[in-house]
């Protein structure tokens, strides 16, 4: 199943050339302990993947749809996480939701992937989200 996950994302952009999503208005308002999305893509081609999460957790929270999408690839890998589906599928959705074209690409192939029971749990998660301020 992760291998299915992992060529779904292949199919999205080349294995060659794929870079992790980051931002231009990375200057978003954010405190002096926090990190930059761009910070959060040098912690993780260290593989320091701990670090990485922890810069994309809070803009992520915020809206902020690169952040978003690499948490969910993060998730969907298994890279410096536990696999997890259903916060693959949750991130991926929220990434889509906030307009970021390559999570709204790789959804269709997330969603074949689960069973109908996965596929709830994660929308649970997703309205969760929303409505339990961005958790």
């Amino acid at each position: 199943m992760k291998t299915l996950i992992i060529l779904t994302f292949a199919a999205v952009v080349s294995v060659g050339s794929f870079s992790l999503a980051t931002e231009r208005a990375d200057a978003q308002s954010r405190s002096k302990t926090e990190c930059t999305v761009r910070e959060g893509v040098e912690f993780y081609r260290q593989r320091n993947y701990g670090q990485a999460l922890r810069c994309w957790e809070e803009t992520a929270r915020h809206g902020n749809s690169a952040a978003q999408f690499n948490i969910a690839r993060m998730y969907a890998l298994g890279e410096g996480v536990p696999y997890n589906k259903m916060e693959a599928f949750k991130w991926m959705t929220i990434a889509s939701r906030a307009g970021r074209p390559e999570a709204t690409k790789v959804l269709p192939g997330l969603k074949k992937q689960m069973s109908p029971e996965e596929i709830a749990d994660a929308e649970g998660r997703i309205r969760r989200f929303y409505t339990e301020g961005r958790r």
